[in-house]
């Protein structure tokens, strides 16, 4: 059944109309070898819905030789967490997704590929958005030496059971932050979000309360594994933050990051990005929930979110 599914990966196109370009590792990747396992950083950012991760996901895979994987359990829930009857089959994905061992997760992949959600760019670059081969995927991804997942679907208390139960010391947990104002504002205009427990700040808070008592306690334990993040401080001043995150990840920063830093900040207000890029002017960013939401929404995600707008040191506005 395995070998069906595979196959199903790289259908044989006929029709010339239809050919799309063929996937194969490039000289220089050739002549790239694999990375030691141990000497991989497996990168696993926690985060939320609307939160800023998919700029910082793309900024982490403009190193060279970056392994991203973008949303991976979105093929088992769309607006919401997983719920506990998923957290073994999550953490499985997940582990195996950072030591590469995409043919033991081929239901995985399969779905995903349906939802368009393979976002490496180091595959991308070799074989575009649509077509996925396992086995290439496995080969580019052992030859990276930053492996990163973002997870917006998991709780942070999921991620830490995997972090203890993990053989490899190389694994870090970054959690990343925004005020839950920003969040709701972001969220309220997008569809698929409204009918859920997305747009429900209660739920919000609450998860967002759980992770940061999560966090805080494995900071305790694993220091140099856990490391929390505010949207807000690498929106103001991407350059310094990036530097302190790539420092506490060990790996180097470089011009290649100064470029994509410089190119996605400060965009004019009279470009507007669609509600999906990354490009925009990261410092309104910040602060336009202020203009966009009645007092009376603040008034009320403050009554309902204090605990953990407090535990976050945001400011409030209301009082």
């Amino acid at each position: 059944m395995e070998e069906v599914k595979k196959s199903h990966l790289n259908p044989r196109r006929k029709s010339k109309s239809k050919l799309k370009k063929k996937c194969f590792l490039s000289e220089e990747m050739r002549m790239q070898s694999e990375v030691n396992s141990e000497d991989v950083t497996r990168v696993i950012m926690i985060t939320y819905f609307r939160s800023g991760s998919t700029f910082l996901g793309d900024l982490l895979q403009q190193k060279q030789l970056s392994f991203y994987s973008f949303e991976p359990l979105r093929y088992l829930t769309r607006s919401s967490r997983i719920t506990k009857s998923s957290v073994n089959e999550s953490l499985n994905v997940i582990d195996k997704i950072l030591n590469c061992e995409f043919e033991s997760i081929i239901p995985y992949v399969v779905k995903t590929k349906k939802l368009g959600f393979f976002k490496a760019k180091i595959y991308k670059d070799i074989c575009g958005t649509k077509k996925v081969n396992v086995e290439l995927l496995t080969e580019v991804c052992k030859r990276c030496k930053l492996n990163v997942i973002k997870l917006t679907r998991l709780n942070f208390s999921h991620a830490a059971t995997y972090l203890k139960s993990t053989k490899y010391s190389n694994v870090k947990l970054l959690h990343l932050v925004r005020d839950p104002r920003a969040i709701y504002n972001s969220r309220k205009s997008f569809q698929w979000c409204r009918n859920s427990d997305c747009i429900n700040v209660q739920h919000l808070c609450a998860e967002m309360l759980d992770d940061f008592k999560a966090s805080q306690a494995l900071m305790k334990k694993f220091p140099d594994q856990v490391y929390r993040l505010r949207h807000e401080h690498i929106a103001t001043d991407m350059q310094s933050e990036t530097k302190k995150l790539f420092k506490f990840l060990g790996i180097e920063y470089t011009s290649e990051i100064d470029d994509f830093i410089n190119s996605h900040r400060d965009v004019p207000g009279n470009i507007k990005p669609n509600k999906y890029s990354t490009v925009r002017n990261s410092k309104y960013t910040t602060i336009k929930w202020k203009e966009q939401l009645t007092k009376r929404k603040i008034e009320e995600i403050e009554y309902y979110c204090k605990d953990v707008i407090q535990a976050l040191n945001y400011t409030f506005v209301m009082q």
